[in-house]
């Protein structure tokens, strides 16, 4: 009891200074946070970005035509005689000798949140490495590690189902998804590079989203030639009566996504060498605080208050100087859904260790000059 009462009679000495330096230190470790969570994502999205350059992936979009029919446009594009079916054409394309990928989210679906179907070259351009022996992977997303089971059925069939990383990402320039997003929570991925056990598993009949030509929508390509792209136009075009328009990814990058990532990563540099430099100075000012009142512990402990009792008293005393701080951090932590137990556990840690390692360095300098000056007198 003696204890705290003299704790709080140093924090009532300090209290002007202790709401200041509590509400700007509170400022500074919310933006750590925020920092955090903005780095992830651009560290992520840069990651899927890097992903796709390497593997030299082209991009498609459809666009509408004036052509209503198919005939109209036969002249211009094939041979009629010669034309495949999207079927067709999806079964070679959508296979482990073929060079295109699409993805296809079919929401509220097997149970889940979502089912994302990864087809074709797609299969191979996340973080998660699919079982190239099986002609389809089934993982289900990180969070629902602890209750998912270890086989899926389809068909009467049972398929393993694995665990998606926890940096798991679906990018496409024009719709990107990471897991740090919540976007991809209680989600069924399904990798595949065989269309016909696709169509097998997912027949278009029980399944809307299917119906159509969704495939097409989000439809890229690994180093494609001229005539693989001539291909892909006729097929779909015949099929559809919309038009392709194809752009490389490191095209697109240059004229758009690419000089925001960086300029973002610029900034993020710059806002973490602030908060350093900020959260520095903060622990030199906790430093300071503690040599300052040095010679009333010493008075207190040539007076007979033992050295665990001084010690206790300093780390209390800073301990308590960052109740506000510590609230700041719960509140920005529960805003952004990130007050998990393991998260807070983590953090009170890292907090308790820091100012437990400052108020050591200060405690050792302190008997230090304390035995100084008994050998002096």
């Amino acid at each position: 009891m003696k204890l705290l009462k003299q704790v709080f009679s140093d924090l009532t000495k300090e209290l002007g200074w202790v709401v200041f330096y509590g509400f700007l230190t509170a400022i500074v470790l919310m933006v750590f946070i925020l920092i955090g969570l903005s780095y992830s994502l651009v560290a992520s999205q840069d990651s899927a970005i890097r992903r796709f350059t390497e593997n030299n992936i082209t991009l498609t979009q459809l666009r509408s035509t004036t052509y209503n029919t198919a005939p109209k446009l036969e002249s211009l594009f094939f041979n009629p005689k010669q034309a495949e079916t999207l079927d067709e054409y999806y079964l070679d394309v959508f296979s482990e000798q073929g060079n295109a990928g699409t993805y296809v989210i079919m929401p509220g679906r097997c149970g889940y949140q979502q089912v994302i179907l990864l087809l074709g070259v797609y299969a191979d351009l996340t973080s998660f490495t699919r079982n190239s022996s099986d002609a389809v992977t089934f993982a289900v997303s990180y969070d629902k590690k602890e209750f998912a089971p270890h086989t899926i059925e389809f068909n009467g069939i049972e398929y393993p189902l694995y665990i998606a990383p926890a940096d798991m990402e679906v990018y496409h320039p024009l719709f990107y998804m990471n897991a740090s997003s919540g976007m991809l929570k209680n989600t069924l991925f399904v990798f595949s590079r065989d269309f016909h056990a696709i169509k097998e598993i997912f027949p278009s009949s029980q399944y809307t989203e299917l119906q159509g030509n969704p495939y097409a929508n989000r439809l890229i390509f690994q180093a494609p030639t001229s005539q693989d792209i001539t291909r892909m136009r006729n097929v779909i075009t015949q099929s559809t009566g919309e038009y392709v328009t194809v752009q490389t990814i490191s095209d697109f990058l240059k004229s758009s996504t690419e000089s925001g990532v960086r300029t973002h990563q610029t900034y993020l540099l710059f806002y973490l060498m602030a908060s350093c430099v900020l959260l520095g100075a903060m622990l030199i000012n906790i430093y300071r605080v503690l040599k300052r009142k040095l010679s009333e512990y010493a008075t207190h402990h040539l007076f007979g208050a033992p050295s665990s009792f001084i010690f206790a008293r300093m780390f209390l005393f800073v301990l308590l100087y960052h109740v506000i701080p510590l609230a700041g951090v719960l509140f920005i932590m529960s805003v952004n859904q990130l007050a998990t137990p393991q998260n807070l556990f983590v953090t009170f840690l890292a907090v308790f260790i820091i100012l437990f390692s400052i108020t050591s360095v200060c405690y050792r300098h302190f008997r230090a000059l304390f035995l100084q000056g008994l050998r002096r007198e």
